[in-house]
């Protein structure tokens, strides 16, 4: 799951490299769900999109994901 706004840059490229890798995703457009931003935002003290899920668990933006792929921990999260 991630949590975007389309004008976002990073939001596009990890949508693009998720699509690269094949990696079904929801994304959700915060900025047409206010309400389930700000409750993100509270739950979980971050601000900032994209907002990236793996079942359910905050894995953080794009540069999380792509420290998580750097590093060989993707593909195990997603098994």
């Amino acid at each position: 799951m991630i949590y975007e706004k389309k004008w976002c840059p990073y939001c596009r490229k990890a949508k693009e490299f998720l699509i690269q890798k094949k990696i079904e995703f929801e994304a959700i457009d915060v900025e047409q769900n206010r309400s389930v931003f700000e409750e993100l935002m509270d739950t979980h003290n971050w601000d900032t999109v994209p907002m990236i899920f793996i079942d359910k668990k905050l894995i953080g933006g794009f540069s999380d994901l792509m420290a998580l792929e750097a590093k060989g921990l993707l593909n195990k999260l997603l098994s």
